[in-house]
């Protein structure tokens, strides 16, 4: 009985580890990300976010534009630099 139980325990244990190396990877997927997007001049993120937008924005393209600003404080920074923007 506790042989079983033992067996039970070290499957279910094997199977959690290898969700733990999944996870693993897509966080280190993500931070590679994270990295390289940080790495990004503030001139070239502001550029980015006035393609993203019209000229004429919208009330939803303010909000949006709210929005990236609470990403990270480069992100606000490279709003904020923006007149085309405002």
């Amino acid at each position: 009985s506790f042989q079983r139980r033992v067996v039970g325990v070290t499957t279910r244990l094997d199977k959690l580890l290898g969700e733990v190396r999944l996870l693993e990877d897509k966080r280190k997927s993500y931070l590679a990300v994270l990295s390289a997007v940080r790495r990004i001049p503030l001139d070239v993120l502001g550029e980015i976010f006035t393609i993203l937008f019209p000229v004429d924005l919208t009330i939803r393209d303010r909000v949006a534009l709210l929005r990236l600003g609470h990403v990270c404080r480069s992100w606000r920074a490279a709003l904020m630099q923006l007149r085309s923007v405002w």
